[in-house]
């Protein structure tokens, strides 16, 4: 009986299945297949690359006096293609998001020290 067992799995199984497929092992992350035009952010010249050209598309949005990124209309657009191309998708929306946050926090401790000034004065 064990014997018939072996055989009828040894028949159904092929001896090439415990090896990974050609589209399987060039997957994933040891792939080597990088696409050249995507920004590395392990790469320190990239990753300032990427800082240095979000510096200059910020200081293009405080000179339209725009504080949300992509509410400045065409005034920008060459700033914010090259941010674009120089930085991972992730870090875009993360420094679009802390540009905001920042001016928010700004409003609100300004507010607050107007608060404190007038109430020293009483």
């Amino acid at each position: 009986m064990r014997s018939c067992l072996r055989k009828s799995l040894r028949n159904s199984l092929s001896l090439n299945s415990h090896r990974p497929s050609a589209a399987f092992s060039t997957m994933g992350w040891f792939s080597g297949n990088k696409s050249s035009d995507a920004p590395d952010p392990t790469s320190r010249k990239d990753r300032q690359r990427c800082w240095d050209s979000r510096d200059v598309y910020f200081a293009c949005l405080d000179g339209t006096n725009t504080v949300k990124p992509g509410d400045e209309g065409s005034a920008c657009a060459d700033t914010k293609k090259a941010y674009e191309q120089n930085c991972a998708k992730s870090w875009i929306e993360y420094f679009n998001k802390r540009r905001v946050l920042a001016e928010q926090q700004q409003g609100v401790l300004s507010q607050a020290k107007t608060q404190a000034q007038t109430a020293q004065k009483r």
